[in-house]
């Protein structure tokens, strides 16, 4: 059920970019007494086949979502915030194809960092679980049925107008729920990438790219007690991003990213086949 893996796939691509002023884009977090809300336009395509023996078919997705993103900062070193989105995801299987709309997860998140080193941690909460459509072939809603936590470290330098570094995260996806007449879990899917990263602080704004390796674990199905295993290949990506501050109070944030997702040979001897995704964003932060 190769379906039910995209839910937590997509824990990973929550990017750098959706977090006022800062001496750092990628590891942006509001100073003290500071609120930043952030609003995003986001457009994940996936453009996947798979070959059953020997015949190609397409297994791809399209989504189109905005993100929502509340920062508060407790202190200059210390951040707490929220992020939900909401929007759709084009699933297409062969000759046939289903549209999911609705909300995703909800997630409540802490930033901080002590002189060079940075932290966090990423709560994520589900709001409903994973539903299917009528065929059983296609998800047909945005959440993704589990909670799942994301903690994540770097090192941040800095020499003159230009930072760099790297960050170390893993997402744990627990278990999630599929809501159907026979007892569906699933399990697996956790993500852990590291990425060095670097950018430019242009006076206006930054400019910056992260370059990442991702490796994410098998993911189970269990139905009725019988189990499934579908293997996710790993993937390097690769994120350019800039701001723009229009004025003290507000900045326009833009990303463009592509992922390498390389072939994967699942148990049954169908093969998921290479292929690059492509994420844009497109969005403005206010802080206050």
């Amino acid at each position: 059920m190769k379906l039910l893996a995209l839910a937590t796939i997509t824990l990973a691509s929550v990017s750098a970019l959706a977090a006022g002023k800062s001496t750092t884009e990628y590891y942006y977090q509001p100073s003290a007494g500071v609120n930043a809300v952030t609003a995003t336009y986001k457009m994940d395509i996936s453009p996947g086949k798979t070959e059953t023996s020997g015949v190609e078919s397409d297994d791809k997705s399209e989504m189109s979502d905005i993100y929502l993103n509340y920062a508060y900062g407790l202190n200059d070193n210390n951040a707490l915030g929220a992020e939900l989105f909401f929007g759709s995801n084009k699933q297409t299987k062969g000759a046939n194809s289903h549209t999911a709309n609705g909300m995703g997860d909800l997630h409540l998140f802490y930033k901080g960092f002590t002189d060079m080193w940075h932290y966090g941690a990423d709560l994520g909460i589900n709001t409903a679980k994973i539903k299917t459509d009528t065929t059983g072939n296609f998800v047909d809603n945005r959440s993704t049925g589990g909670m799942s936590l994301k903690v994540n470290g770097g090192l941040l330098m800095s020499s003159g107008a230009l930072n760099y570094g790297a960050d170390l995260s893993y997402v744990m996806a627990f278990e999630r729920s599929v809501d159907s007449t026979t007892d569906i879990k699933v399990t697996g899917g956790n993500v852990l990438k590291l990425a060095p990263f670097v950018e430019y602080n242009w006076g206006m704004g930054f400019v910056g790219a992260e370059l990442s390796y991702n490796t994410v674990s098998d993911v189970t199905t269990k139905v009725s007690g019988s189990d499934s295993t579908s293997k996710v290949a790993s993937f390097t990506g690769l994120l350019a991003y800039g701001t723009f501050d229009f004025n003290d109070m507000f900045t326009g944030v833009l990303g463009l990213g592509m992922e390498m997702h390389q072939d994967v040979t699942q148990s049954n001897g169908d093969k998921d086949k290479a292929y690059t995704e492509t994420v844009a964003n497109l969005g403005v932060r206010m802080t206050f």
